[in-house]
């Protein structure tokens, strides 16, 4: 269990870091520069993911861990796919 929340934490946790990411970077192009609406949202995903891994550790059970991150990450790829069209 302890196995399987560590690789949640890191593998889970960055791949939803990396779309909330790519999701803000691209929703925030809209600002006078590009530039900056990235590193915003660079800087938003490191702590995204260190905010991940925390919650992967303080939930008790581990289907709601997997739940709470493979929804809202496939959900924010379909969003992303959707917007980017």
């Amino acid at each position: 269990m302890i196995f399987s929340r560590f690789v949640l934490a890191i593998f889970g946790g960055y791949y939803f870091a990396a779309i909330a990411a790519m999701l803000m970077g691209f929703l925030f192009s809209a600002e006078p520069s590009k530039a900056n609406a990235v590193f915003g949202a660079t800087m938003l995903a490191f702590v995204i993911h260190c905010t991940v891994f925390i919650w992967v550790f303080l939930v008790n059970s581990t289907v709601k861990v997997w739940l709470g991150i493979i929804v809202p990450s496939a959900l924010m790829t379909l969003i992303y796919w959707f917007l980017k069209g």
